[in-house]
């Protein structure tokens, strides 16, 4: 068995490459080059249909910018929790303006206010629940909340958030970065506003564009950034850095749905200059553990590819 420079044997080489070329080859009827998909119509992500062949978008990006890999990359799909990296960025962005503190108390809620056609508000079930969350009408802080919503992606959490901050500021954060692909039009959960089209969806290359700006700590404030950067590190459900070899550090935020299993994160490499790679995937339509075992697959490719 031969051993690469970078620590890969022949075999890891070829098990990962492998498994990344299935991946790209079945039900690659859609763009291959990053192209457009989709309209901009609320709902138009990219659905789970269990009569469609397995799918991954895919968007890699170097220390420099420079795009590593890229599959389905402008192809919008169901963002799942990865949205929550949008409202971690919106809420510390306010934090910098002064409008909020991390350390501000917050009000724990059961129920949030739906925009489905009959209003009037929804609660979370079953595995949609934080049982650690704090009970309705305790107090949590903005730290706290931002804290479970990224390492443990809490729903809770996350409406809360939006509940303070609002859908708009979210919305003209992604459109100050460019983010057109990227969009939250309902609360987690609202499943009768997401029966008549509002959604959350994005793009492989949104994600990575996304975490990628706030690694270079471009978006936020030094201390900001660090927090953000912190709770990242800390995921309890990662994907990607699974699928990695020993990383000197790294990040990442998932997220997952019904036929739906999604991750953005960044690495670096030990014995590399400094420099985070960003890696984004999104899944549709493999079985639980066979969509983590192909982000860990491509994970693995692309940390080759980096070098």
């Amino acid at each position: 068995m031969v051993a690469h420079a970078d620590g890969f044997s022949d075999s890891e080489f070829a098990e990962a490459f492998a498994a990344l070329a299935a991946t790209l080859l079945v039900g690659s009827t859609g763009p291959v080059d990053g192209g457009e998909a989709g309209d901009d119509s609320p709902g138009s992500a990219v659905r789970c249909d269990a009569s469609s062949l397995p799918r991954a978008a895919i968007y890699a990006l170097a220390p420099d910018g420079r795009a590593l890999a890229a599959h389905r990359a402008r192809e919008r799909f169901y963002a799942a929790s990865t949205i929550k990296l949008s409202i971690a960025l919106a809420v510390l962005t306010a934090v910098d303006r002064g409008t909020i503190r991390l350390n501000d108390p917050l009000t724990s809620r059961d129920r949030f206010p739906s925009r489905g056609r009959d209003g009037g508000e929804f609660s979370l079930a079953g595995a949609e629940v934080d049982a650690d969350f704090p009970a309705a009408g305790e107090q949590v802080t903005v730290r706290e909340c931002l804290s479970r919503m990224i390492e443990f992606s809490s729903n809770e959490a996350s409406n809360v958030l939006v509940g303070q901050i609002g859908f708009a500021s979210i919305a003209e954060k992604l459109a100050s970065l460019g983010l057109k692909d990227t969009q939250l039009t309902r609360l987690i959960g609202d499943a009768a506003a997401k029966e008549i089209g509002f959604t959350h969806e994005t793009t492989a290359a949104d994600l990575a564009l996304l975490l990628a700006r706030i690694v270079d700590g471009s978006v936020l404030r030094p201390s900001t950034t660090r927090t953000l950067l912190d709770m990242l590190r800390a995921q309890r459900f990662p994907a990607i850095t699974q699928g990695l070899k020993a990383p000197a550090d790294s990040g990442s935020k998932s997220g997952w749905d019904d036929g739906i299993r999604n991750d953005v994160a960044w690495f670096e490499r030990a014995g590399r200059p400094p420099g985070a790679n960003i890696l984004a995937v999104g899944t549709e339509g493999f079985e639980p553990r066979a969509a983590v075992e192909t982000i860990r697959a491509i994970a693995r490719a692309v940390e080759f590819i980096a070098g």
